[in-house]
């Protein structure tokens, strides 16, 4: 299940951000919209502005351009926009201006750093794991050695 906002666009709308964080811009090159499948170029045509204020005291909020991310799920292909960092959950109001015809966008709080952070996890996890288990035969190799010392053999002169 989408976890992000859809709005559509040109024009603006005001969005209630829950959680402060670090948040992807999307917008959808493929959708659907009125009942109709439409489709459009990855990238926005030149000339589209887009603003993101904090209400009510205005504080603009950087839209940082967004690489060349996409994803496809269920005929919907969205394409990276950009990245937002909201300091403080609030109203924020989108402006999106110079768009020829209506697109919807769709704004989520970004799953990389959760990812990340999952993948830097396990992988310490499994580290300290095979450490233990290197850790353990090497002991017990040790305790071996003492049980059962092998004696030295004179060496044979030919």
């Amino acid at each position: 299940r989408d976890s992000g906002t859809v709005f559509f666009v040109p024009g603006e709308v005001s969005i209630d951000i829950k959680k402060a964080g670090k948040y992807t811009l999307w917008h959808e090159a493929k959708t659907m919209i009125n009942g109709q499948i439409l489709s459009f170029a990855d990238d926005l045509p030149s000339g589209t502005t887009i603003k993101v204020v904090k209400q009510p005291e205005g504080t603009p909020v950087p839209l940082r351009s967004g690489g060349s991310g996409h994803m496809e799920k269920t005929g919907i292909r969205r394409v990276t926009v950009g990245s937002l960092k909201f300091t403080s959950p609030g109203h924020y109001r989108f402006v999106v201006d110079g768009l020829p015809e209506k697109r919807a966008f769709y704004l989520e709080q970004s799953k990389f750093a959760k990812v990340s952070l999952t993948i830097m996890l396990g992988f310490l996890g499994m580290l300290v794991f095979f450490a233990a288990v290197g850790f353990g035969i090497y002991v017990l190799g040790q305790i071996n050695a003492h049980r059962n010392p092998t004696p030295l053999q004179p060496a044979r002169h030919m």
